[in-house]
This record gives structure tokens, sequence and C-alpha cells, in this order.
């Protein structure tokens, strides 16, 4: 597939800072819940010194900030770039490969398959976001 017939897509991230024990991220979760957030995308995964980072993507920014904000939380907002289209072998080459040509590195991709279709999302440095942007075509 080449890479003009993914969909690319500038998005809004969050990253909420945490402790890293037991519990955390279910507490968190509930109170975006019970505020009626609903996320496009959830990563939480340890950093070190007994901390952790959640990484959001909410459908309703500011619905999300709201919740944050009862929670006692701040989100740093981010930019990312979603990714989707159909699923096959290599699916993410030609668009990683343009991006390696322009020089640009990024700081993280997560990716994931579901039936016929898969999604990725990418995530540049504070420095490189309108270049990598610019590269992804968005």
């Amino acid at each position: 597939m080449p890479a003009s017939s993914l969909t690319v897509r500038r998005v809004k991230s969050f990253v909420v800072d945490a402790e890293n024990k037991p519990g955390v991220l279910a507490q968190y979760l509930k109170g975006l819940r019970d505020n009626g957030v609903k996320l496009k995308g959830l990563w939480g995964f340890a950093t070190m010194g007994g901390n952790a980072k959640i990484h959001c993507i909410p459908e309703d920014e500011a619905k999300f900030r709201q919740a944050c904000q009862k929670m006692g939380r701040e989100p740093r907002e981010r930019i990312s770039f979603s990714v989707t289209g159909e699923d096959r072998v290599g699916a993410l080459c030609e668009l990683l490969e343009k991006v390696a040509a322009a020089n640009i590195s990024f700081n993280a991709l997560d990716a994931i398959s579901s039936g016929t279709m898969f999604g990725a999302y990418i995530w540049g440095d504070r420095t490189n976001s309108e270049a990598l942007g610019k590269t992804l075509g968005v």
C-alpha cells in the first residue's frame, strides 16, 4: 500500500505524570469515565524513580481538560500523528522511509491491527513536530 493511501492526521495528545504503583491507572481512568471522557488512545508506562506517564488522546479535549482539573492532574499537550489504513505486510514502510529520507527522528510509534485495518500513532519531539508533520503530509 503506498503511503498516499494512508490517512494521516495531526492530533493533540496529552501526558499526565503519575506514581508507578498499583491502582493509579485504574483510578485515573475511573475519573475520566465518571466525567464522560472518551479516549481514542491510551498508553501507560513506568519511568524512572517510581514514576509513570499516562498518554491520552481524548475525543473531546475540553471535557478531558475539565476532568483532569477535577482530579488535580495537569496534562501537558503534545502533537501526535494518527495513521490509519488497510493492514498488510509493510503497510508503514513507505511512510517511515519518507521520514528517514527527510532525516527526521521521532520519539515513539505505536501500531496495532484489527481485522483488515491498522492504526498507528507517531510522536515527534518538541523541536521537530512541525517538520515531521510536513513530511507526513499534514
